[in-house]
């Protein structure tokens, strides 16, 4: 003969108290916990790949914050070297009369050099 499992449970229910009695046999409460533990299981497992796909999504937002980083500084030094240039420019201008030419050869050449600096740097 299967046993019988009872279960007695006090709720509070809209500040009432209602007490609810339910009993199973012990061999169906085998089965349901059985299958509750399949379902952790599952659930466990589910988690876990979310969890490598979370950590692959953080992996590809921080690449692009570095990505971000690193444009904005070359942005940056980009904006500096054109005032720079332009300052020069005017420089040369008010100072030894160059023209648009001879200007270009010197823009020419800094920029010629600074491509052989990063070459050799390995940038």
């Amino acid at each position: 003969m299967a046993k019988s499992v009872k279960f007695t449970i006090n709720l509070n229910i809209n500040g009432k108290n209602v007490i609810a009695e339910a009993s199973t046999k012990s061999k169906e409460l085998a089965v349901n916990l059985g299958i509750a533990e399949e379902k952790g299981d599952k659930l466990k497992e589910t988690l876990f790949h979310f969890n490598q796909v979370t950590r692959s999504f953080q992996d590809v937002f921080n690449s692009l914050q570095q990505l971000t980083s690193a444009m904005h500084t070359y942005t940056e030094a980009y904006s500096i070297q054109q005032q720079v240039e332009t300052q020069l420019a005017t420089a040369m201008r008010n100072t030894m009369g160059a023209t648009n030419d001879q200007i270009q050869g010197i823009r020419d050449l800094t920029a010629s050099q600074r491509f052989n600096c990063f070459k050799s740097s390995g940038v």
